[in-house]
């Protein structure tokens, strides 16, 4: 009896290791085909996204080799932001644009255009996937203005004077590279306490020339530049340095 017992328990454990293993592998194989289909799905959608993008996104954005400037550069955007992060930002399904609020946490600093939920995945799909530019992305620093100097000696420092420089700021599209307060870019120095490190005069210095580049190539004219130089009058120079000024 005993050794008949012995003969069943054992059996009945390799039985047990058998169908564990098999339900592994099942399993396995259920996630191998899954992630598989996943891979498939998300090219397709990066398709889709290619095809949408390049007529109502490319006008505005750079890819890294074409598109517009007035939008961020979107080449290499995975190692910055994630693909629900991007579909919340354009998408106008009601719950994502409350996403995007409570992860934003802040007003948009440029009202963007939103797309249907199915748009949006497909969008953020190709954006994901691109790739960052194989020379990197370069800021050619500030160069001094002729004019720059005096106009911010002689700055108005009025309350509206400050409000002006403030909506130059914004619409000048300072803050795709410098944040205040945590908003905007990281491509260049915050200006948060500008106003305590740096005198009016040496902010009016350098606030006329600055480039974001794409790629090694430093020549102007060539595509490799994705924002051109601003061309602030002294007026406007004297309106920013006073509003930087401002924050101590």
């Amino acid at each position: 009896m005993k050794d008949h017992a012995f003969k069943f328990a054992w059996i009945a454990s390799l039985l047990a290791v058998v169908c564990i293993y098999g339900e592994q592998q099942v399993l396995a194989g259920e996630h191998g085909h899954k992630g598989a289909s996943d891979q498939a799905q998300d090219a397709k959608l990066a398709r889709e996204g290619a095809a949408l993008f390049k007529h109502q996104c490319v006008n505005c954005h750079s890819v890294g080799t074409t598109g517009g400037c007035l939008g961020p550069v979107l080449a290499g955007e995975s190692a910055r932001r994630t693909k629900a992060f991007i579909e919340s930002r354009i998408s106008s399904e009601p719950a994502e644009i409350a996403r995007f609020e409570r992860s934003y946490g802040h007003a948009e600093l440029m009202p963007h255009p939103r797309v249907a939920p199915e748009a949006a995945k497909a969008l953020a799909a190709y954006i994901i996937s691109l790739p960052a530019p194989s020379g990197g992305l370069q800021v050619r620093a500030h160069e001094i203005k002729e004019g720059a100097h005096e106009a911010a000696v002689n700055l108005d420092s009025s309350q509206e004077a400050l409000l002006r420089g403030k909506r130059a700021v914004y619409d000048k599209g300072c803050l795709s590279c410098h944040a205040i307060g945590g908003i905007g870019g990281s491509l260049a120095p915050s200006f948060d306490r500008i106003g305590s490190r740096r005198t009016p005069a040496q902010i009016g210095q350098t606030i006329s020339r600055a480039q974001l580049m794409v790629g090694p190539d430093p020549e102007y004219g060539e595509r490799g530049v994705v924002m051109p130089p601003m061309d602030l009058s002294p007026h406007e120079t004297s309106d920013i340095a006073a509003f930087l000024s401002s924050l101590k």
